[in-house]
């Protein structure tokens, strides 16, 4: 019975830090914000507020810096607190995280520089800062590293052969180190796409979806941001999309492209009634000094179905008309040699 509890509680902790994880490395109102981010762990009441759940910290090689988590217990009962550290990496271009377990390590991983401290209890309502060091190596390759420290709380009271889901709830660190760094972004490509984000360039009606692939070929984390205009076959604007986030929004803040990977935004143009030729331009910018990623294509939208139901319609009209003027002609020319 009890290795049944503890690989249930494992599961249920691990499938929690996966979607906690997504959350905040996509364009999370919650993660840039820094609002608690809170982990329900299960019928037993457990539950957790952490903040912030990102933290950012800039340093040199060989240096210490701390990284400062406020974690409470918003529960109706006490909480005995472990914490680990874990690299991770994306996983597809869509921004989900792929968390390293057991001896995996990442090449911009931070699971060795961080002393984790000892656990501790938490009572209901109670809320404890802890300092994390962070020993950034001499060796530290410039440029962005990251890791999740999570913490994980199980009842400090109840019987071995009780069932209940552990809390677990975490924050992502990125460590920015100092050095000869690389920023480098590319446009892997850009498209309009069809309601299933199938890449097209004719179309039969809106709305239009666009998906931009966003390269990232330096040592440091990048946040492109900007917008797809899209222009009439006469110039006129038709509409302007606001590609990964709102960089004047403490609520959509542009989601991160991690070192050595893809990622896809997508975005749509709700307009339906769209008829012609249209040009859609992409002008993204990131990195400081800014650099910029810029692309015009071009996607046609003609309603063929209608046009060829109106065709039809117009050819069984027009072949009505033609059969019902032969039948009057001759029905005049009928009643003209009658009269002779």
């Amino acid at each position: 019975m009890r290795g049944w509890r503890h690989s249930f509680v494992a599961a249920g902790a691990v499938m929690f830090m996966t979607s906690s994880l997504l959350l905040l490395l996509s364009t999370s109102a919650q993660a840039v914000s820094q609002t608690p981010t809170v982990s329900n762990g299960g019928p037993s009441g457990q539950a957790y507020t952490i903040s912030p759940p990102v933290v950012t910290l800039n340093t040199d090689p060989g240096q210490v810096v701390d990284a400062s988590i406020n974690l409470t217990d918003i529960g109706q009962s006490s909480l005995n607190n472990t914490a680990a550290v874990n690299d991770f990496g994306a996983k597809g271009e869509t921004g989900s995280p792929n968390i390293l377990f057991g001896n995996q390590t990442s090449a911009y991983g931070i699971g060795n520089w961080v002393t984790l401290p000892n656990s501790f209890i938490l009572a209901p309502g109670q809320t404890k800062t802890i300092t994390i060091p962070i020993t950034v190596p001499k060796n530290a390759s410039p440029g962005g590293h990251y890791g999740v420290i999570r913490f994980t709380g199980s009842p400090t009271t109840g019987g071995l052969d009780s069932v209940s889901l552990s809390a677990s709830i975490g924050s992502l660190i990125f460590v920015n180190v100092s050095g000869e760094t690389v920023t480098n972004a590319t446009l892997a490509s850009f498209s309009a796409a069809d309601q299933n984000y199938t890449p097209s360039s004719f179309f039969q009606h809106g709305p239009i979806n666009f998906i931009t692939r966003v390269q990232n070929n330096g040592n440091v984390i990048v946040q492109p941001t900007g917008t797809i205009t899209v222009k009439s076959f006469f110039g006129s604007t038709i509409g302007t999309i606001r590609v990964n986030g709102n960089p004047n929004s403490p609520l959509n803040q542009p989601g991160r492209v991690l070192q050595g990977t893809i990622r896809r935004f997508e975005n749509s143009l709700g307009q339906k009634t769209l008829l012609g030729r249209y040009q859609a331009s992409l002008n993204l910018s990131y990195g400081s000094p800014t650099q910029y990623i810029k692309k015009n294509i071009y996607f046609w939208v003609i309603p063929y179905t209608l046009i060829i139901i109106v065709l039809v319609v117009l050819i069984v009209l027009g072949l009505g008309i033609w059969f019902g003027l032969k039948k009057y002609k001759s029905y005049i020319l009928k009643q003209a040699r009658r009269h002779r």
